[in-house]
């Protein structure tokens, strides 16, 4: 690999504790809005037990708060995370990653693993949305994902003839 090899990408950030803390709130009010639609709507109550249920107890703001909590945690949590526009240079040793806000130099001996995503939909025909993650040594995970669909081919190709990294290949089917 002498010579320079640049691909569109799309970088994807998160911010970490954020977007797990979202994420767990996420499932934490929606879990609440199940199990209190679920109650609301047993069969095995007279109605009337079940008026006053709701008025003394007062399920229903409990229901509609739950419910819009999930939708919002589930907006942040979606926002949160930001992809960028960008560009992956190989080079002999290395990898660059230039995009608006920041350029980052990783050498393939602080890359640990490579993990590849491709994705299929249901009759096993590609996704077109191939993704890469760079797992480095500190354990911090850098996603990518490849803009330009024709240029798949040629980043894998380009990422197997780098022999120093170890890269595992996934195909995805049934999603899309």
């Amino acid at each position: 690999m002498d010579d320079k090899k640049t691909f569109d990408i799309l970088l994807i950030k998160k911010i970490p504790y954020l977007t797990n803390g979202l994420g767990i709130l996420c499932l934490i009010s929606a879990l609440t809005f199940i199990a209190i639609y679920s109650s609301i709507t047993s069969d095995n109550v007279s109605p009337e037990t079940n008026t006053f249920y709701l008025i003394e107890t007062s399920t229903i703001k409990l229901l509609y708060g739950s419910g819009i909590l999930t939708g919002v945690t589930l907006f942040l949590c979606l926002w949160t995370r930001q992809k960028f526009s960008g560009l992956i240079i190989f080079n002999r040793d290395s990898f660059e990653i230039i995009s608006k806000k920041e350029k980052q130099f990783l050498p393939f001996s602080v890359i640990r693993n490579v993990y590849c995503n491709d994705t299929e939909d249901r009759q096993g025909n590609p996704n077109k949305k191939f993704t890469m993650t760079l797992e480095t040594l500190k354990n911090k995970k850098i996603l990518i994902r490849i803009k330009n669909t024709s240029d798949i081919k040629n980043f894998v190709d380009m990422l197997v003839t780098c022999g120093k990294l170890e890269i595992n290949y996934s195909s995805i089917a049934g999603l899309g």
